[in-house]
């Protein structure tokens, strides 16, 4: 990575449904050296379909972890995470990470959108319901 190149690791925060993958796919664009990565990507299967196991979220987490560090070792321009971080700790892994590769990193939260629990857990992709996002909600960390 030459000292003249601008490389950067987003770490996108939100309640679920909040738009965080649309985001993502807003910075990433057509750019093959862009990519977004989130934990979600774990439970899609070789269709696509989306398969969720709540036994291996912490798996889960690891792998999109794991994910981030291949990318950013690649040296990958743009690398966005998108996932809930609820809890500020969560992005601590993320910062190492960036740091050790020399990516500036920048952390964007879209919170909830402006939207009600209701309303995030009707547009849900992933059938989140209202309870799931209401404890989300509860347990959020400020920037």
């Amino acid at each position: 990575m030459s000292e003249k190149s601008q490389v950067y690791l987003v770490l996108v925060r939100g309640l679920s449904a909040s738009g965080k993958t649309t985001f993502a796919d807003i910075i990433c664009g057509e750019s093959e050296n862009r990519v977004s990565i989130c934990k979600d990507d774990f439970f899609e299967d070789d269709s696509g379909n989306y398969v969720f196991n709540p036994e291996q979220l912490k798996s889960a987490h690891e792998w999109c972890r794991q994910e981030t560090e291949t990318c950013l070792s690649q040296g990958f321009e743009v690398v966005v995470v998108h996932n809930t971080f609820s809890r500020k700790w969560e992005l601590e892994p993320y910062l190492e990470i960036g740091a050790r590769y020399g990516y500036r990193v920048i952390v964007t939260s879209l919170y909830d959108a402006g939207l009600t629990d209701i309303a995030l857990a009707t547009r849900s992709e992933h059938g989140v319901d209202t309870r799931n996002v209401r404890q989300q909600r509860r347990r959020w960390d400020t920037d």
